[in-house]
């Protein structure tokens, strides 16, 4: 069987028939690479670009009358470590702009546009984070305790978001993506609520969808209420 060595994007064949032509082919590229065996058995072949690593590259020798070799592969394998690191979490989107500071809930609304994202990984990996499959920044997660936070730099627009993040190891290798948070952010000023007629026990309205309706009676401090997702609300004083 033939002998194979590999450099750097080179692959060489030590033994052939001198004279022979080699004809080398690698996976999704079209154009075969060709070149003749010299006097002393060898020949060598040039990559361009380089192969990729677990690459199956194939070569088969063709002599003077046109009789063929069978044919002989070989794995590239430049000791890379192509095992992705573990997937990922995000623990927590983060909203820091009044006046609902904290948590925002999956599937929930805020008014923050640059919130920040933190979660856990693999130790020292870094963190790509999507919205919407769009990259929108980068972080390192903690080299000891693998836990990661990352402050937006662009802020998000108005409407649907769904946040998921990456761990690429320090071979290059990049995970796929961990759970998504979704959310709205919504930071148009709902329009004023309505207050039905009251039979004096129960007060009911309607607001926008899922809107915080904050309810004065008398001196008394504000009560708040939420409207439901058809914008329905109501409060019974105790």
């Amino acid at each position: 069987d033939p002998l194979w060595s590999r450099g750097l994007g080179d692959v060489y064949k030590r033994q052939g028939e001198a004279g022979a032509t080699i004809t080398l082919t690698e996976p999704g590229n079209p154009t075969p690479y060709t070149t003749t065996v010299n006097d002393l058995g060898q020949w060598s072949i040039t990559l361009t670009p380089r192969a990729a690593n677990a690459e199956t590259l194939t070569a088969i020798a063709t002599d003077a009358a046109g009789n063929n070799s069978g044919p002989d592969t070989v794995v590239v394998d430049y000791g890379i470590d192509t095992t992705p690191p573990p997937i990922p979490v995000i623990v927590q989107v983060n909203d820091n702009t009044g006046p609902n500071l904290g948590p925002v809930s999956d599937g929930g609304f805020t008014n923050e546009t640059l919130p920040v994202v933190s979660g856990t990984a693999a130790a020292g990996t870094i963190i790509r984070v999507y919205d919407n499959g769009a990259f929108v920044g980068s972080t390192t997660s903690d080299a000891t305790t693998g836990n990661w936070s990352l402050t937006l730099s662009s802020p998000l627009g108005e409407g649907p978001h769904s946040l998921s993040a990456t761990a690429t190891s320090s071979a290059g290798v990049e995970s796929i993506a961990g759970n998504a948070i979704s959310f709205t952010v919504d930071f148009t000023p709902p329009a004023q609520p309505v207050v039905d007629p009251s039979n004096g026990q129960t007060l009911v309205g309607t607001a926008e969808a899922n809107a915080f309706v904050d309810i004065s009676i008398g001196g008394n401090s504000p009560v708040t209420v939420q409207a439901d997702g058809a914008g329905n609300w109501s409060y019974t004083p105790v």
